[in-house]
């Protein structure tokens, strides 16, 4: 989820965390990004250059993706089961992942625990800080 900036040892701290949990890149099948902003985005070919997986987005701008998530899509992993939820503002394809078993929200940049998410104008004619709430 979502990959991070692509900066100096940034593959080699995903590596590292990836091995504290006993998983290795190359285990990585699937890559989602929650939205199309480079401290999201950055890694995303290094990873895909490194491994053989498919990767999901709601923004369509970014590239080819894989699948193309949205509003009310459902996606499942062994252990959970997630509602997409489309909650532009923050970025106009921005989604959530809302685990329905569990309760629980993946929130991406929609809820930031010590700042708010920055809303500006993504077009001419666009109402972000509207479509965030």
């Amino acid at each position: 989820m979502d990959t991070g900036f692509n900066l100096s040892g940034s593959l080699d701290g995903i590596k590292d965390s990836l091995s504290r949990i006993d998983v290795g890149i190359s285990e990585i099948t699937d890559i989602l990004l929650t939205h199309h902003h480079i401290d999201h985005v950055g890694l995303l070919y290094n990873i895909k250059k490194n491994v053989d997986c498919s990767f999901s987005k709601s923004y369509r701008l970014l590239t080819r993706p894989d699948i193309i998530l949205t509003d009310g899509d459902k996606i499942s992993t062994e252990n959970y089961s997630f509602k997409i939820i489309l909650t532009p503002g923050h970025s106009p394809g921005h989604i959530c992942l809302y685990e329905t078993n569990f309760k629980f929200l993946i929130a991406g940049d929609h809820i930031l625990p010590k700042i708010t998410p920055n809303i500006i104008p993504y077009k001419e004619d666009s109402n972000p800080l509207y479509d965030y709430f």
